[in-house]
C-alpha cells in the first residue's frame, strides 16, 4: 500500500501544473540512484492524474491495488521514460544555449581581435610610409 499524496508531497486538492512539477522534482531526486523509488513515484503520478482512478484511491487509499492493466491508467515505466526525455532535452536544451552564448561570445572576441589588428597593421603601414616618404629623409641618389 502506497501513500501517494506523500510520496509526491502534495494535497489531495491539487493544480496538474502542481502534480507535474512535484512527480519532476521528485524523480531528479531519484532518478540515477533508485530505479524502485522513481517507479513508485511515475505510479502515483499515474494513479492520481487520472480523475476515476484518483477518485477511487480517495474513496479507499488503505485497500487500493494499482493496476496498470486498465486501458485509461498510463504505465509508469513509460511515465519514467517520458520524464527522463523531458529532463534530458532540457538539460541539452540548456547546454546547448549556454555553448551558443559562449561562441557568440568568443565570435565577438574574435571580431575584436580582428579590427584590431586591421588597426595596428593601418596604423604601422601609414607610419612606414610616412617615414619611407618623409622630404625630411636624405634621399638616395
Amino acid at each position: 500500500m502506497s501513500k501517494y499524496y506523500e510520496i509526491l508531497g502534495i494535497n489531495k486538492v491539487f493544480k496538474p501544473e502542481e502534480l507535474n512539477d512535484a512527480t519532476i522534482d521528485k524523480i531528479k531526486n531519484v532518478i540515477n540512484t533508485d530505479e524502485k523509488k522513481a517507479l513508485e513515484i511515475c505510479e502515483a503520478y499515474c494513479v492520481l492524474s487520472n480523475e476515476k482512478e484518483k477518485k477511487v484511491y480517495d474513496d479507499a487509499p488503505d485497500t487500493y491495488v494499482f493496476n496498470d492493466s486498465k486501458p485509461f491508467i498510463k504505465k509508469p515505466e513509460k511515465v519514467l521514460t517520458d520524464i527522463k526525455t523531458e529532463i534530458y532535452n532540457v538539460k541539452y536544451h540548456h547546454e546547448n544555449a549556454k555553448k551558443k552564448y559562449l561562441g557568440q561570445a568568443i565570435g565577438g572576441l574574435q571580431d575584436v581581435w580582428q579590427w584590431l589588428y586591421l588597426q595596428s597593421y593601418r596604423l604601422f603601414s601609414d607610419s612606414l610610409s610616412v617615414l619611407l616618404y618623409s622630404p625630411l629623409l636624405p634621399s638616395a641618389v
